[in-house]
């Protein structure tokens, strides 16, 4: 199954599984502290967001996790703790897509991406990862942020 994990779990279904097992809960009043000062993250950022790495690990399948900040008060038992390099980063926004239903066309972002941005930029996408952040603007639109490490 394309796009699935070893036991045939989407990326959508990972994310149902987490609501209704009460694990984006429990991340969501993990992280504590301030994280947002930290990292100078728009206030409309919610805690909990996706990294990906796009190194397959089999044909059809790639490491795909759904984390939290950390801050000085973050309740971490029972996660691992991964530290992410100070990087620039490339950042693209579903929030001003211009469809005006709220509603974010993740995969459109991306095919835009690579194949309107990429070309034209003197950015390289390097690998360690790509944040998939997401929020929901003070108008009440949900929205997400593609986070790609780059490099001139």
């Amino acid at each position: 199954m394309a796009g699935a994990n070893e036991a045939g779990v989407t990326i959508p279904e990972v994310w149902q599984n987490i609501c209704k097992n009460g694990e984006f809960e429990r991340l969501s009043q993990s992280v504590g502290g301030s994280w947002r000062d930290a990292g100078n993250f728009s206030k409309e950022l919610g805690a909990v967001f996706a990294f990906d790495a796009y190194t397959f690990t089999s044909n059809t399948t790639f490491p795909y996790l759904i984390g939290c900040y950390r801050a000085s008060g973050s309740q971490v038992n029972g996660y691992t703790v991964v530290d992410v390099p100070a990087s620039t980063w490339a950042v693209f926004s579903t929030l001003h897509d211009g469809n005006g239903s709220g509603k974010y066309d993740l995969q459109s972002l991306k095919n835009r991406i690579f194949s309107e941005w990429l070309p034209t930029s003197t950015y390289t996408i390097l690998d360690g990862g790509n944040f998939e952040m997401y929020g929901t603007s003070a108008d009440g639109y949900e929205y997400c942020e593609l986070w790609y490490r780059v490099g001139e």
